[in-house]
């Protein structure tokens, strides 16, 4: 028996018919009651990964010449400055440092050609520095645009952190979720003004950026701790609607309980991610778990979850 499908108004818009059309699709990919249940294609993909990158997490490993050719690729865009670019001779970015840095975790090694000792960190920290912004945000590069998704929390020292966590809270909106950036409280000269000054958010809660937020927000709780006084309150975000947003974006069984990025789109694979990945991160703040076992949150149905990476994506 088919799903019930998700009502609707009677009024078409091109949203309604991708949405239709999506779901067309979904329905295909539902195992009948008898098929055996979808398994993940293990051999596949590390066929897929060893190719271009083998990950841990399938247990795929790299011979060391191939780890070598990696390692040697990566380091050729390396910025003279010490950060690095998305290829040879590009301009330094946040985001292809973080992943070139993260690669090198993977296959590279301590010693000569190892990768690990030929990253300048020294520069790598002045540049983070350099993309700092008086609201605690992060340029993603020289002359470029804030995005929360690109906050070296990860890697950074408490000087580049401070006003981190307090830009990172501005950035949840009303639904619960995070935005891209919040809209720093400004002088005409230029200088922040002091709280409470209103920092709206820009633009709507993304499953992508509230992943971000939420992994750079944990990873900030013990700085927080050793930085907090009784003068000035610690930065706060809502965990009980970020909660309610993060649910709510898990589709219905007609969608095969798929993952949208945003209220009122499509599922999409990407954001089984994104969105379920963040319920991992809230174990940390003490919902969901099994080290939270006597909480009486159940928030998302894995098995249906599930269902939608493994029958069609």
């Amino acid at each position: 028996m088919a799903p019930n499908p998700t009502p609707t108004d009677g009024f078409p818009t091109p949203t309604s018919r991708s949405q239709a059309e999506t779901k067309a699709v979904l329905l295909k990919h539902i195992p009948d009651a008898d098929a055996p249940a979808p398994s993940l294609q293990k051999n596949a993909h590390m066929q897929f990964l060893v190719r271009n990158l083998a990950f841990s997490v399938l247990q795929v490993g790299l011979d060391p010449g191939n780890k070598q050719r990696c390692i040697d690729k990566i380091m050729t865009w390396q910025h003279p400055e010490g950060r690095f670019g998305g290829g040879p001779g590009q301009a330094a970015h946040l985001l292809p440092t973080y992943a070139s840095v993260c690669a090198l975790a993977i296959v590279g090694r301590p010693g000569p050609n190892g990768g690990w000792d030929q990253v300048d960190r020294e520069k790598m920290y002045k540049f983070f520095l350099s993309l700092k912004q008086k609201d605690g945000s992060f340029l993603v590069a020289h002359h470029s645009e804030v995005d929360v998704r690109r906050h070296p929390a990860r890697h950074a020292h408490p000087r580049a952190l401070q006003g981190t966590a307090s830009f990172i809270a501005s950035c949840q909106t009303y639904e619960g979720g995070f935005a891209s950036a919040s809209h720093p409280s400004t002088s005409l000269s230029g200088s922040l003004l002091p709280p409470p000054a209103p920092r709206p958010p820009l633009g709507e809660a993304h499953g992508g950026y509230t992943f971000c937020a939420l992994a750079s927000w944990v990873l900030l709780r013990p700085y927080l701790a050793s930085t907090s006084t009784s003068d000035a309150p610690l930065p706060t975000i809502d965990v009980k609607n970020l909660l309610r947003w993060l649910v709510n974006m898990q589709g219905i069984e007609i969608e095969l309980g798929g993952f949208r990025g945003r209220t009122n789109k499509l599922v999409d694979g990407c954001y089984s991610w994104w969105c379920s990945g963040a319920f991992a991160l809230l174990e940390a703040l003490g919902v969901g778990g099994i080290q939270n076992a006597d909480s009486d949150e159940v928030p998302i149905d894995d098995i249906d979850g599930r269902l939608l990476l493994l029958s069609s994506c």
